[in-house]
């Protein structure tokens, strides 16, 4: 499948992510990068070397947690979402993938 460029930034840049959940959960979303070539394979430590780190909430205003600075926080009973995360330095590519985590707190 050929790519699909949605954007272009450089490193450090500021981005706005917007995620819709059907079903909230709670929790926390976190969210990694991994340059890539056209028609190359990301790796889990490609993206792990890259993660993005939490700006603000753009939605609800949820504080960013200086302990997990990467965690944009999930408030209860909310679906549509609206961060803004940091490049990490040095991250550069003329193809980047972007990675989403959703960590749910459910604890059945």
């Amino acid at each position: 499948m050929p790519p699909v460029i949605q954007d272009c930034y450089g490193p450090e840049d500021e981005i706005l992510l917007e995620v819709l959940l059907t079903a909230g959960h709670d929790g926390h979303f976190e969210y990694r990068a991994c340059p890539i070539s056209a028609g190359g394979v990301a790796t889990q430590e490609c993206f792990d070397n890259h993660p993005l780190e939490f700006v603000s909430d753009e939605t609800y205003n949820m504080p960013k947690d200086d302990n997990y600075p990467v965690r944009a926080y999930i408030p209860h009973g909310k679906a549509s979402y609206n961060h803004k995360y940091k490049l990490p330095p040095g991250l550069e590519g003329d193809l980047v993938l972007i990675q989403w985590i959703y960590v749910t707190a459910n604890s059945w």
